[in-house]
């Protein structure tokens, strides 16, 4: 009886070692963060428009209007479709010889704006300056402004590390008397120049 018990305990011990040898723990397998970021190129270019008198010529109107590499020049990324100051910027760089700005960013959509955009400093300044009387007698219009301070200068997506197409930001130089977002000009203009815009 003893010899018998004692067979089945060596069978049932040699069961529970083997089961100990076939379950060895598996290692733990790594996960992709969603956090990964990827690098993001932006080409920023320049236009200008004709501020002088008398109409130029073609060749000159076509030089000024094809855009050409922006050296030098800073932007500001943040979340979303819209220049939104209470969300934070995740990102900023200045442009290099080529006029291209690299950043690094995780998937997600994003606004691309300029330091006067990026906070609200020259919006305040702006107000402060012309905002005392209505537009029909010189003032800034406050509607346009916002909505002009809320405008990305250009909106891209970034998904799995990619964007769908060139990231391309134009940096347009205006005459002096477009310089200043709706805000109506009142002054000289040179002669046969093209009209003001009443509202940028």
């Amino acid at each position: 009886m003893k010899c018998l018990l004692h067979k089945v305990l060596v069978i049932a011990l040699c069961g529970i070692s083997s089961m100990a040898c076939t379950t060895k723990k598996q290692p733990a397998q790594k996960t992709t963060s969603v956090s990964e970021k990827s690098v993001i190129k932006i080409n920023i270019t320049q236009t200008s428009s004709y501020c002088g008198g008398a109409y130029p010529p073609d060749e000159l109107m076509m030089e000024l209007r094809t855009p050409k590499k922006l050296p030098n020049q800073k932007v500001y990324i943040r979340p979303g479709t819209t220049n939104d100051w209470n969300v934070p910027i995740v990102a900023e760089g200045i442009s290099d010889i080529n006029g291209v700005v690299t950043v690094e960013l995780v998937d997600g959509t994003y606004s691309v704006v300029f330091e006067n955009k990026v906070n609200t400093s020259f919006y305040k300044q702006l107000l402060q300056q012309f905002g005392d009387k209505p537009f029909e007698d010189g003032g800034i219009d406050k509607n346009c402004l916002e909505k002009f301070m809320q405008t990305a200068e250009a909106v891209f997506e970034v998904n799995n590390g990619k964007t769908a197409t060139a990231i391309i930001v134009n940096v347009h130089n205006p005459c002096s008397w477009e310089r200043i977002p709706c805000l109506p000009f009142d002054g000289n203009l040179p002669p046969s120049a093209p009209p003001p815009n009443k509202q940028n």
